[in-house]
């Protein structure tokens, strides 16, 4: 009987363990979930062209460590 129990609990933790892994994964999809949206919009709401693209190929190439022309 005492096997049985034991059993019994290690499998409840087993599903706890996958119920928490899964809200953990559901949380984390929803984070850069949100991330990615932010960042479109900051994006978008900046005024687009040729040298607003260069401003910002400079920013993340610094970023990157490398300098280009």
């Amino acid at each position: 009987m005492r096997q049985i129990f034991t059993a019994k609990k290690l499998e409840d933790a087993k599903k706890m363990i996958d119920l928490e892994r899964e809200k953990a994964l559901n949380d984390l999809r929803a984070s850069v979930t949100g991330l990615a949206m932010t960042a479109t919009a900051k994006l978008l709401s900046e005024q687009a062209g040729p040298e607003s693209d260069k401003k910002r190929y400079q920013a993340f190439l610094a970023s990157a460590g490398e300098k280009h022309d």
